[in-house]
């Protein structure tokens, strides 16, 4: 308690304080809990913010405790912030206390509860999670949407979230929210194109908005076509990893790696060249990583066409 009340804005916590919060459980937990109250508001938000940030990252790092003394904070920003605590789990218990906060008398709780359901939405397209509770969740942020008086943040969650699984409604409200008058709208259609995976139908817009002259709209179409697998995207992608934005750039570089195709990894090595020549190395970085997802994700198609030519 005592690093986190001497927190500062850089939010750098020390290692074991790190490490120690993880581990809290029992009576360390309820002594905590008795202390915690009494640090500032502004330090109990940077410091969720900083473990939130870290457990991203480093999967031995559990938060869960902390999340949920977090929900039950009387500031809105430390209980929207607590969601990113527990970004990995896929439980039940969370589920349930994610619908409750997405009912909160304040929209940037409301919004990031709803972002959470997203997550819960996918599992169960993939199996991983209760198929009922997941129609719950999915029926529950098409309404939301479809509430126009609801804060425009709160929609904007809402239709990531949907995007995530196949309610029949989503088409309609991508284009919906595409057409939209307002800005942060239209990204958040971009976003919900690439999550779909319905690469004909999006096509065409998430090529264009590759060129778009804002640069949220760049970063969000580069990151649909690597989720849409665009392989006539790379010329473009390869250009936008030049771009002195380095959130796009980044991006870009990601979004080569998940198309894979042969045009796709030699734009990556030509990158690769120049950050080495550059001296870039966290680009580098990022580009290695794309090189060797997509190298992965091809050793995984291979088996597909390993034909026995004895059988031909």
């Amino acid at each position: 308690l005592f690093h986190i009340d001497n927190l500062e804005e850089s939010g750098i916590l020390p290692a074991n304080v790190v490490y120690s919060l993880s581990d809290l459980y029992g009576e360390s937990f309820e002594e905590f809990k008795a202390g915690w109250r009494y640090i500032e508001s502004q330090k109990r938000l940077r410091a969720i913010q900083t473990l939130a940030e870290l457990c991203e990252t480093n999967y031995d790092l559990g938060y869960e405790l902390l999340a949920y003394l977090g929900f039950e904070d009387e500031m809105p920003e430390i209980r929207a912030a607590s969601v990113d605590l527990v970004w990995f789990d896929a439980s039940e218990k969370l589920f349930h206390r994610l619908m409750a906060l997405a009912e909160d008398h304040s929209p940037i709780v409301r919004a990031a509860a709803i972002s959470g359901l997203g997550r819960f939405i996918y599992e169960a397209e993939v199996a991983h999670f209760n198929g009922q509770l997941a129609e719950m969740a999915r029926d529950f942020v098409v309404e939301r949407y479809y509430d126009y008086l609801e804060d425009v943040q709160v929609r904007r969650s809402a239709l990531e979230a949907a995007s995530q699984g196949s309610h029949p409604a989503v088409p309609d409200m991508i284009l919906e929210a595409y057409q939209s008058p307002e800005h942060e709208m239209r990204v958040s259609a971009l976003f919900a194109m690439g999550a779909s995976c319905d690469t004909e139908r999006w096509r065409d817009i998430v090529m264009q908005e590759l060129d778009s002259q804002y640069p949220d709209m760049r970063f969000q179409a580069a990151r649909a076509a690597g989720e849409l697998v665009l392989e006539e995207a790379v010329i473009k992608l390869f250009e936008l990893a030049n771009e002195p934005d380095y959130e796009i750039k980044t991006q870009a570089i990601i979004s080569l790696g998940d198309i894979g195709s042969n045009e796709a990894k030699r734009s990556l090595n030509a990158l690769a060249e120049r950050a080495t020549q550059e001296g870039d190395n966290d680009l580098l970085e990022v580009i290695e990583e794309a090189i060797e997802y997509s190298s992965f994700m091809g050793g995984l198609l291979l088996p597909m066409f390993d034909f026995d030519e004895d059988n031909e």
